[in-house]
């Protein structure tokens, strides 16, 4: 859980870096502490779930950013949540998003129903689902890990799912 968690929360942050750059945004997200995306104690996760994508970036940031206001995030927030496409994105819920972008591991996307009738490509730095699989080897591999990571995701991401991927 804490793998897939842990990875899933960068993930939002480089993929909300790179539609800000799409959109010629200056601003960048910074990275969450690691003390807050390593947690995953069943009420931290049940309450994550229920948040919204803006309510999980407007966290405390690294303490690797020595010199940025730990709610750094928070002001960015607030400079950009005026822009109707932005707005939509950072209202979608953790769970859903989850399904529909990180999940499903697609470079290419159209932000169609949050206002952006544009196909996009993100960039490689936005690491989804497939590349953690691929970048601890789980992808060709049959083994316990899988199992477990499988059994995990249904779980908590997708309870309605019978299996996701053998």
């Amino acid at each position: 859980m804490r793998k897939i968690q842990s990875h899933y929360l960068s993930f939002i942050i480089s993929f909300l870096n790179n539609i800000l750059e799409i959109l010629n945004y200056k601003q960048q997200f910074f990275k969450l502490d690691y003390e807050f995306k390593r947690n995953v104690k069943k009420n931290f996760v049940e309450s994550l779930k229920r948040k919204t994508l803006a309510e999980i970036v407007c966290n405390k940031i690294s303490i690797k950013y020595k010199h940025k206001d730990v709610n750094s995030n928070s002001i960015i927030y607030n400079e950009i949540k005026e822009n109707k496409i932005l707005n939509n994105i950072l209202s979608e819920n953790y769970v859903k998003f989850f399904k529909k972008i990180y999940y499903k591991s697609n470079k290419h996307i159209n932000l169609e129903e949050d206002g952006l009738n544009k196909n996009i490509t993100l960039s490689n730095n936005v690491k989804m689902f497939k590349d953690l699989l691929k970048k601890d080897g789980i992808l060709n591999s049959n083994n316990e890990f899988k199992q477990n990571i499988n059994e995990c995701l249904i779980k908590n991401f997708m309870p309605n799912s019978k299996f996701l991927f053998h």
